[in-house]
């Protein structure tokens, strides 16, 4: 069982190819736009649905945000609607806008989309003042051609999507919205988050062989940060080379800080106590922080043995734990037994019951992974004619992850 490597925390270039978005907390389908391109059309009409000026739509820092350090700042001119329109999100079902009215006493959007050469408009869509709001497009009545009206799934069963396509929610002041923030817009499977033009990026490595992907315990590794700007004239992300630029640590465990390890964009070390890393970029405008890279120390630990006897796991026994097929021995002493590293990485409770895994307790001995790289239980069978001992290995600390151990059963029919 082998864990991939390579942590980053950024959010992700656009269309660089520098990053990959970090696969955590359900946040790799968020996108980060720092400049608008060909996937965005900014789009303007006046109250009678006349084209019009499109409206004024900055990106950059904001304290008015969804997530991450910016926004996307849409303003209409006076007596239009407008917006900014995603082109061929994918899928058209799920289209959702994450929304801040900063303004208007009831403020409200209207959805437009573009598809098959048709036009479609919703009935209003109230937004709430000082709050944001998320909006889908799947909830919305829509109205096109001729008497036609449905949601977007009826539109699509009865037309398809053609070629290409675009979607949005317009505000303005013709729907007493003149000011609204964006934060979030697209589909699950790319929503886009406005972020400003200047960030800072942290990643973790192994730092030599055998580059088997798994960061264990006593492994070499290296810490990178870059600082970067975006290039607004040439639509890509460029190093700032003379960034003032530390990186920090915060060992896994409860309520640890996080520590100055360094100045400088690169750190040397070797994995002996599992910890996050993240770079911080000290401007004159104050410190932008990147997301959290994490740093593995795996432990390994085996299954449990049976007087020197490996567990034969019976498939007829489930759900988990693995329940082992039952045992035949003798009255008298047993021992368990198993192996790991690095030392004293892992612990083990050994619970001995009758009647059942859930009876009554009989005995409950533990150890701990010795300096050999063995650990070692033995218990008594006493009097009993069968007894269910569970093994339960565990990490000993939040020092290192523990790859492999857990619980395991061990039917014994004493004879």
């Amino acid at each position: 069982m082998r864990r991939t490597l390579v942590f980053i925390a950024a959010l992700p270039l656009l269309g660089s190819g520098l990053f990959a978005a970090p696969a955590q907390a359900g946040d790799d389908h968020y996108v980060p736009v720092r400049g608008l391109d060909d996937r965005f059309e900014v789009v303007g009409w006046d109250c009678a649905g006349a084209a019009a000026a499109a409206p004024e739509v900055k990106i950059g820092k904001s304290d008015i945000r969804w997530r991450g350090r910016g926004s996307a700042r849409v303003t209409p001119a006076a007596d239009t609607v407008g917006g900014l329109l995603v082109r061929d999100p994918h899928p058209l079902r799920g289209v959702q806008y994450v929304v801040y009215a900063a303004s208007g006493d009831s403020p409200q959007g209207r959805w437009r989309v573009e598809v098959n050469g048709d036009m479609l408009t919703s009935d209003p869509v109230d937004l709430t003042r000082d709050s944001w709001t998320r909006v889908w497009l799947d909830d919305a009545v829509l109205h096109g051609p001729g008497d036609w009206s449905g949601s977007i799934e009826d539109y699509l069963a009865e037309f398809g999507k053609g070629a290409h396509w675009s979607a949005g929610l317009l505000t303005g002041p013709c729907l007493d919205s003149s000011e609204v923030r964006l934060d979030g817009i697209g589909t699950r499977h790319a929503l886009y988050d406005f972020e400003p033009r200047t960030w800072v990026t942290v990643q973790v490595r192994e730092d030599g062989p055998p580059y088997d992907g798994s960061l264990d315990a006593g492994d070499p590794f290296v810490v990178r940060a870059q600082a970067l700007r975006w290039d607004a004239a040439a639509s890509r992300a460029v190093l700032v080379r003379d960034a003032d630029v530390v990186l920090q640590r915060r060992w896994n465990g409860m309520a640890r800080p996080w520590r100055t390890v360094g100045g400088g964009t690169t750190w040397h070390g070797t994995a002996d106590r599992s910890a996050s890393w993240r770079a911080v970029w000290r401007g004159p405008d104050g410190a932008i922080r990147s997301g959290a890279a994490t740093q593995t120390s795996w432990a390994h630990a085996s299954d449990p043995k049976i007087d020197g006897r490996a567990c034969q796991p019976d498939p007829d026994v489930l759900p988990l734990p693995p329940t082992c097929k039952a045992v035949t021995l003798d009255a008298g002493k047993v021992v368990f037994s198993g192996t790991g590293t690095p030392a004293g990485s892992s612990k083990v409770r050994v619970d001995v019951r009758t009647g059942s895994f859930d009876g009554p307790l009989l005995s409950r001995q533990g150890a701990y992974l010795g300096r050999d790289g063995r650990w070692r239980v033995a218990i008594d069978t006493g009097t009993h004619d069968r007894l269910y001992v569970q093994v339960n290995v565990l990490p000993r600390s939040y020092r290192h992850e523990l790859m492999g151990g857990g619980k395991m059963r061990f039917p014994l029919t004493v004879s």
